[in-house]
């Protein structure tokens, strides 16, 4: 009962305190929106989200490979952690194109898919994966919570964005810059609810 309850307190701080790559995300999505359909950003927004978990273990088995070697040091992990993580997305690109077949996915789609792929999240979780001593079910349930914190995060924009439609805007905020304040409004709601030190 411990253990669940470590890994649930594990889970939620991923998915809201963990995370220093919201803000940097959400506003890349917040311009993202601004030029493409809500559903092609939900659709990237998923894929961003399902590559946290592979970037988590990815950043776990990186330290373990460096963990019997005491006098190599810990932050040779984060560069063995990248080198794993480009091996499954070499993977997944591999399955991609074979689940094709004739019909393989477009220049377009494996652009957007390899940005997304290497966007701040799978990064992020990557490194603090590759930093922190979790075991490996702890790195997978952080890589779960950062990848549902980001969903709920751009789920709240787009929701946001919806209720701009059918509000009165003063011309001057029209389009991004009333998104951009909104954006500010979550981060600052997220960390006046969860706490913010800086540092000394």
């Amino acid at each position: 009962m411990n253990i669940l309850l470590n890994l649930l307190g594990l889970l939620l701080t991923a998915a809201l305190v963990e995370n220093p790559f919201y803000t940097r995300c959400f506003i890349a999505e917040t311009v993202d929106a601004q030029l493409n359909e809500r559903r092609d950003v939900m659709l990237r927004s998923l894929i961003t989200a399902a590559m946290c978990l592979p970037a988590a273990m990815a950043g776990w088995a990186g330290r373990m490979i460096f963990i019997g070697y005491t006098d190599i040091p810990v932050y040779l992990s984060t560069p063995a952690g990248i080198l794993l993580y480009i091996a499954v997305f070499l993977l997944t690109v591999a399955a991609l194109y074979r689940a094709g077949g004739e019909k393989r996915p477009s220049a377009e789609f494996m652009h957007a898919y390899t940005r997304d792929c290497f966007s701040f999240l799978p990064v992020g979780v990557l490194l603090l994966c590759g930093l922190n001593s979790f075991r490996w079910y702890e790195a997978l349930v952080f890589g779960l919570g950062s990848g549902l914190g980001y969903l709920l995060a751009v789920r709240l924009h787009i929701v946001f964005a919806d209720r701009l439609k059918y509000t009165r805007i003063p011309f001057f905020l029209r389009g991004l810059p009333v998104r951009l304040i909104g954006a500010g409004m979550i981060s600052m709601a997220l960390f006046g609810l969860l706490g913010h030190s800086l540092a000394a």
